[in-house]
């Protein structure tokens, strides 16, 4: 007979997590309304149109990192790609997030008609939850 399953509960503090809304218009850096954070301060800053980078030193473990959001998140820069909606009005574009390295996560905004990024996209509470596992 099989072994039966064993679930390990989040209580026993197997993983790090980080949940946040973020806004960012124009050409400025995003803000950040943290909604649970045991990863640590990430810091959000825009790197160029339509992309942003999280940045903190050694947390975003290898193979060890997940975003539900993105179920693909790695360390290749494959990613997957969800519909967005600025301002809670519908767009025609995906978002992207994938590892850059162990320091630091980017999201890239993208426009699917003129195909160019967009500097505005993630508009206000654009969500964002990062798990590391131990």
């Amino acid at each position: 007979m099989a072994e039966p399953i064993k679930y390990i509960s989040s209580s026993s503090n197997t993983y790090k997590k980080y949940v946040a809304l973020l806004n960012q218009i124009g050409t400025d850096d995003p803000t950040v309304t943290i909604l649970e954070n045991t990863i640590g301060d990430i810091l959000w800053t825009r790197s160029n149109v339509g992309q942003y980078i999280g940045t903190l030193t050694g947390a975003f473990t290898s193979g060890k990192t997940i975003s539900p959001q993105f179920p693909s998140l790695s360390f290749e820069g494959n990613g997957t790609f969800i519909p967005i909606s600025a301002n809670g009005n519908p767009q025609i574009g995906w978002i992207n997030m994938y590892c850059q390295s162990t320091d630091f996560v980017q999201i890239d905004t993208y426009d699917m008609v003129s195909t160019q990024e967009w500097s505005i996209v993630l508009g206000s509470s654009f969500l964002i939850e990062l798990i590391v596992y131990n």
